[in-house]
């Protein structure tokens, strides 16, 4: 619902739509974890963000949005001014007990993630990704010592593929640890 000129209007979109869980400020915007998906009013208008998932928490913590859906897994949304919303998925692939998220809760630096199966902690990884370059071609396949050397490219050089890897760590599911109490799951990072 909308307060304007003393009146409550409905707020479009959330028409028809339960609302699981509302967080966020006036000032920044109000986000919306509902069976239809994850909504943010801001501006006096209603954006999707994301659609077609049913939600049943959401948190808000410093510019990163946590979501948790029913059976998706935790989502974490970040808007880019270049790219627009930036979106990554959590769920048992990477270790949560569960797909299925009820709770969200912010603890120090990390976050407590309740899900049907018990509680698992979050921490953000804060290393950055290593790009490293693997390879160089041009009408020949460049030595690992050019690379570090930098390379000479005769003349007229009018093509060059640069194969790279990028290095980042990964969280496995065999890293988080449950006791037999399901007490708080911690999460060992690489």
């Amino acid at each position: 619902m909308e307060f304007s000129n003393g009146q409550l209007k409905p707020l479009g979109i959330l028409q028809n739509n339960a609302i699981r869980e509302i967080n966020g400020t006036l000032e920044k915007g109000l986000w919306f974890a509902t069976e239809k998906g994850l909504f943010l009013w801001q501006n006096n208008e209603t954006k999707a963000v994301i659609e077609n998932t049913e939600f049943r928490s959401v948190l808000v913590k410093d510019d990163k949005i946590f979501a948790g859906s029913l059976n998706k897994g935790l989502f974490q949304a970040k808007f880019d001014n270049e790219f627009g919303w930036i979106f990554s998925n959590l769920n048992i692939e990477q270790g949560l007990l569960s797909a299925g998220i009820f709770a969200l809760l912010t603890v120090e630096n990390s976050i407590l993630i309740g899900t049907g199966k018990g509680i698992s902690r979050y921490s953000a990884n804060n290393i950055p990704p290593a790009v490293v370059p693997n390879r160089i071609i041009s009408e020949r396949v460049h030595s690992a010592k050019e690379i570090a050397e930098g390379i000479q490219l005769e003349f007229p050089q009018n093509t060059l593929t640069v194969e790279v890897t990028g290095l980042s760590s990964r969280t496995f599911p065999e890293i988080f640890n449950t006791d037999i109490y399901s007490k708080i799951a911690k999460a060992k990072l690489f």
